[in-house]
């Protein structure tokens, strides 16, 4: 069966390092990784994410909406020339290895399974997005199947890049998307300590146009993908860093992190829910961060004495809070006491 299981202790081929732990990352880099090509257009991608955000910044300019766009522009995106990169045989065989076995990791958290659905929907009138969508599949593929010295994954990458450039100012929820997806093929790639390096420039686009954990539609799936991302670069770091969108510009605007769990069960959602733990790991990593900090570099920023505790016992308790209020389609069914783990059966 072809899936993302949980990687062996030991990898014993090429193909087993698709899996690999992110903390082991460093011993399965392949020459796509390497390639000259690869790391000029990562470049260009990266400086072209942090040009936008730093354009827009001054006006915080509203989230994107394809609905805002002027017809014109339009059709001007649709008129961009396209290259074929691969045979339709080929584009059809990764297209459902997206469907099938990478948009459902996407859609961690999401029941409308907007990555499986509604994302390659749109990438029908949207080459860029489908060059982004065809070149995680094909770097999904070669990275579990140990390829090593041809890459569809790249000409496509580079592809998606090249029609992004001229859409980036029209501020379009597709062009978020697409910047996302590139964003976890290129975290496919990276050495783990390098992970955030490859966040930076969407982290600087969704500050920038104020994107949000509880933006609408599209953009909130897309935001959750990128928070894991996040989250997991902030695990990497081993308590050094924290995400590099602070978690208190995951919540909509105007809301108080005090009032997180409130912004989160007024969504009355198990989706939400198990987003909010995602956001509860992010402060967690922020506190641990912030504590490294202080006491290595003396950082005065609530880590010491009583404001430390008090920070310390409030992640506490809206953990506790987060456990104990948890909708049925988040609790167990089944669970057995065994020695040293309990087995624990949920649904989903």
């Amino acid at each position: 069966m072809n899936d993302w299981s949980q990687p062996d202790a030991t990898i014993s081929n090429p193909a087993d390092a698709a899996f690999a732990s992110p903390s082991g990352a460093t011993s399965w880099a392949d020459e796509f990784s390497h390639d000259p090509g690869f790391l000029a257009s990562k470049e260009e991608l990266r400086c072209m994410l942090f040009n936008i955000a730093q354009s827009t910044a001054p006006t915080r300019t509203p989230s994107p909406d394809t609905r805002e766009q002027h017809p014109a522009q339009l059709r001007e995106r649709e008129e961009t020339p396209t290259r074929p990169v691969l045979s339709n045989l080929r584009r059809i065989e990764y297209l459902k290895n997206y469907v099938g076995q990478v948009a459902p990791w996407l859609d961690m958290f999401d029941s409308q399974c907007t990555f499986r659905v509604q994302i390659p929907a749109l990438a029908q009138s949207f080459p860029a997005l489908m060059n982004a969508i065809l070149a995680i599949s094909a770097r999904q593929m070669e990275r579990k199947e140990g390829i090593q010295n041809s890459f569809d994954s790249l000409e496509l990458y580079q592809e998606a890049i090249r029609l992004l450039s001229p859409l980036l100012q029209m501020r379009d929820a597709k062009v978020v998307a697409a910047c996302v997806l590139l964003c976890c093929l290129e975290m496919m790639s990276a050495r783990a300590q390098d992970w955030q390096r490859h966040l930076e420039g969407c982290a600087a686009l969704f500050d920038a146009f104020e994107m949000n954990g509880f933006s609408s539609g599209l953009l909130q799936a897309v935001f959750w993908c990128y928070a894991r991302m996040d989250l997991c670069g902030a695990l990497i770091s081993d308590g050094t860093q924290s995400t590099l969108l602070r978690p208190s510009k995951w919540l909509a605007p105007g809301c108080h992190e005090d009032d997180a769990a409130r912004l989160f069960e007024s969504a009355q959602s198990p989706d939400m829910h198990a987003n909010y733990a995602v956001y509860l790991c992010a402060k967690s990593c922020e506190l641990v961060a912030d504590r490294t900090q202080f006491v290595e570099l003396g950082i005065q920023n609530e880590c010491a004495g009583e404001a430390f505790n008090r920070r310390w016992l409030r992640l506490w308790d809206n953990l506790q809070h987060w456990l104990d209020n948890r909708p049925p389609e988040l609790l167990p069914i089944h669970t057995t006491a065994t020695k040293p783990f309990p087995h624990i059966l949920f649904l989903q």
